[in-house]
């Protein structure tokens, strides 16, 4: 008999979602989250969903793993099919830079180029 104990992990930065096998009948938000190589950069450790699936609904567990006491409730025994969420934080900033970059670049080589061909005919 194959029993398909596993859990998917959001840690928090877009495409590194994992799936987890449950090896051991008592593992814990927190070891599941060690395993996956523990909150991305810019995932919010104070925004840690656990989603429990249940016959007609989900469950929600909203956990503060940035607090001693959001640590107790990261020791929450895993169940099959649990799915955790990190809420990534928003990067506005590096998504603004990563735009402009090239632009700036374009811009401050012509003005090198500019700058130097000045100097030549100059002497």
């Amino acid at each position: 008999e194959v029993i398909n104990r596993r859990v998917i992990i959001f840690p928090g930065s877009a495409g590194d979602a994992k799936v987890l096998p449950l090896h051991n009948n008592n593992t814990t938000l927190l070891e599941a989250l060690a395993l996956a190589g523990g909150i991305a950069d810019y995932g919010k450790a104070h925004q840690v969903k656990l989603i429990r699936q249940n016959k007609d609904k989900n469950d929600v567990y909203l956990i503060d793993l940035s607090k001693i006491e959001g640590i107790k409730e990261g020791t929450m025994v895993l169940q099959a099919n649990d799915i955790i969420y990190v809420e990534p934080r928003r990067r506005y900033a590096s998504r603004v830079l990563q735009e402009i970059a090239p632009i700036v670049s374009l811009i401050s080589t012509a003005f090198i180029l500019f700058t130097y061909s000045k100097v030549l005919t100059r002497k």
